[in-house]
């Protein structure tokens, strides 16, 4: 159901959802994508109907000394591929125009965002899948053009320069 909002990806799994991993799994043979943009905001572009979306990899997995888990937050150091499977799966529904289930979740800095949690914001279609620049030492990185299915329920649209004044009231 449209807006459904779960606190966690662990409240997803316990559903049957999906296991999530950022930011795409297989789910039987349609596709489910987190959308979690808290770190990736300059490389994609959210505007509720149509987004765009960086894909994953290029990163060293292994850390280093002084940050031995920096999985997540690891810099890119080598080009992102489509034969990365969560990259893969993404590329497939640009090909095969199957829809993909959004779910955005509370780190992205956009008005449609949930406050809090993760939200399911309904089909998508992935018009385009291609290899841009990236930000960092310009390396390859997968980029994708989603645009939201129509007669669907509108998107909640927070009002976020209230919500910043109501912070500082605070």
């Amino acid at each position: 159901m449209i807006g459904l909002l779960y606190l966690g990806s662990a409240e997803i799994q316990k559903v049957g959802r999906t296991r999530l991993h950022s930011p795409v799994d297989i789910l039987m043979s349609k596709y489910i994508c987190r959308l979690d943009f808290g770190t990736s905001l300059t490389r994609s572009v959210d505007l509720g109907v149509a987004f765009t979306y960086t894909g994953c990899g290029g990163r060293d997995l292994k850390g280093t000394a002084q940050n031995p888990k920096n999985l997540r937050t690891a810099a890119q150091t080598s080009d992102q591929s489509f034969d990365w499977p969560l990259n893969a799966a993404i590329k497939r529904s640009a090909e095969t125009k199957k829809p993909v289930r959004v779910i955005r979740g509370y780190k992205l800095p956009s008005p449609y965002a949930p406050v809090e949690g993760y939200r399911y914001d309904g089909l998508y279609i992935v018009e385009k899948a291609w290899m841009g620049k990236g930000l960092t030492k310009g390396l390859k990185v997968c980029r994708y053009a989603f645009k939201r299915v129509e007669g669907q329920p509108d998107l909640p649209v927070r009002d976020l320069d209230k919500e910043l004044e109501d912070l500082e009231k605070e």
